[in-house]
């Protein structure tokens, strides 16, 4: 197991993680990401986003960075908390439960109002080969303000620059 602090930033779809502090425990020795091997990732980042989609105002928030693999056990931002009920080399099937996105009243036209943040259940299904990564999901809500169905798809291709950096280019749509 790797256990590691890290943080990271996402301007406009390009992930930079690094790493802070890593502790190998037993013989795990590869650098991450690491797409089967247990692991737990803590740390803290920010993402500069818009507060809504279409919005044009823009701010840098605090996100936590989670990314715990035990097993067919996950919990991590993307996916939830949940388990890969299908996972080989090439393909991943997994079920979640994650939150869903909110907005404040001060980021959308007047009139609007604010959605509170809530949970979802998530599916997806993940295909990984020559290290790259296209991942198929989708959330129903249940809880919160956000109750409708969200699907959405996402390519990328994380790059070890070095045992301490990697980077992860992506493209996705919601």
């Amino acid at each position: 197991m790797k256990v590691i602090i890290a943080g990271f930033l996402l301007p406009l779809g390009l992930l930079i993680a690094t790493q802070a502090l890593a502790q190998d425990i037993g013989n795990v020795t590869q650098a991450i990401p690491v797409r089967d091997a247990d692991h737990v990732v803590i740390g803290l980042g920010a993402i500069y986003s818009s507060g809504s989609e279409g919005g044009d105002i823009y701010r840098f928030l605090p996100v936590p960075v989670v990314d715990i693999k035990k097993g067919r056990f996950f919990a991590n931002l993307r996916d939830g908390i949940g388990v890969d009920v299908v996972d080989t080399d090439f393909v991943t099937v997994g079920a979640s439960i994650t939150t869903t996105q909110g907005r404040r009243a001060s980021d959308v036209p007047p009139g609007i109002g604010s959605v509170s943040f809530g949970a979802g259940a998530h599916g997806f299904i993940r295909f990984h080969d020559h290290g790259f990564f296209l991942t198929f999901g989708g959330t129903q809500g249940f809880a919160g303000g956000t109750q409708g169905f969200v699907a959405d798809a996402n390519l990328s291709y994380p790059v070890s620059v070095s045992k301490r950096l990697t980077i992860s280019p992506a493209i996705s749509t919601t």
